[in-house]
């Protein structure tokens, strides 16, 4: 079964959100990708209350996917797998600019770039992270370049030398923290906003080392190939949906905002960003 496929049933048996297809008089299921940051039964726990709203406003099945990394989402979209897709603002200008995506929606406004440690890491400033290893996502996500760019303007060099500082690529922010509690990474660069999205068993022994830039929440795009009546009516319910106000906002549980032409002007600086990142190999860490 392919490994997207396979997510998206392994996290809808997890959460309980199998879609019969008698439940489906709008049509065929709507398919929504999201931005792998968390493990995929994680992912789709969190965003089960938005799913179920959409269903509701709808009245059709959502179906919510994900992918193995940044890359194969950035793949899946460009190759107009899903409906609709939640990406990082990067790739969500890339979309827009380059692959003929409109915008939905927004989620947060803005989060910011953290780099954690250890509470015991003797690590106290940048250079303290010469010859050891960071842990990111996977260099095509907004928050991995942010971080490793910040890291390359304090003069440090990316690689596998003695000085260097070596990038673990992590597939997950829940795995990350793990990595860093076991001593496998100096230190993991994360949003602040997915921190409030962690499991219950994820360590939390760490402090921040530093905070960085802020950067864009997630945005919500619509592929070229759903019809407009189906995209307007996905806009409104999206900028319906109303978080938890006894949770954290996260880009599971925000209200949705209108990109209004500013944003959407906002959003174009991070095309030439996403565009370089998308060029290199895999497995590149600048």
């Amino acid at each position: 079964m392919h490994r997207r496929r396979w997510l998206g049933v392994m996290a809808a048996a997890a959460c309980g959100w199998a879609c019969p297809a008698a439940a489906t008089p709008g049509g065929p299921p709507l398919r929504i990708g999201l931005a792998p940051y968390l493990p995929a039964p994680r992912l789709m726990l969190l965003f089960r209350p938005l799913r179920e709203h959409l269903e509701a406003q709808l009245a059709r099945a959502v179906q919510f996917y994900t992918a193995r990394d940044f890359r194969q989402l950035a793949a899946d979209t460009r190759a107009r797998v899903f409906d609709a897709a939640m990406l990082p603002a990067h790739l969500a200008a890339l979309a827009m600019s380059d692959w003929g995506y409109l915008p939905l929606s927004g989620t947060l406004a803005h989060t910011q770039v953290i780099l954690l440690v250890r509470k015991d890491s003797p690590v106290q400033t940048a250079q303290d992270l010469r010859g050891q290893a960071i842990g990111t996502l996977d260099p095509l996500s907004l928050v991995a370049a942010v971080a490793l760019r910040w890291l390359t303007e304090q003069g440090l060099a990316l690689g596998t030398g003695a000085q260097a500082v070596r990038v673990a690529v992590q597939p997950t922010v829940s795995s990350a923290l793990h990595a860093l509690a076991r001593g496998e990474v100096a230190a993991v660069a994360v949003a602040e906003a997915q921190l409030h999205n962690l499991s219950a068993d994820t360590p939390i022994d760490h402090r921040r080392l530093v905070e960085l830039r802020d950067i864009p929440g997630p945005v919500f795009v619509a592929s070229p190939t759903l019809p407009d009546v189906q995209r307007l009516a996905l806009v409104r319910a999206l900028l319906s949906f109303q978080p938890d106000p006894a949770a954290a906002l996260t880009a599971a549980n925000t209200r949705h905002h209108a990109l209004e032409p500013t944003a959407l002007a906002n959003l174009q600086a991070y095309v030439q960003v996403a565009r370089r990142l998308m060029s290199e190999p895999t497995g590149t860490a600048r």
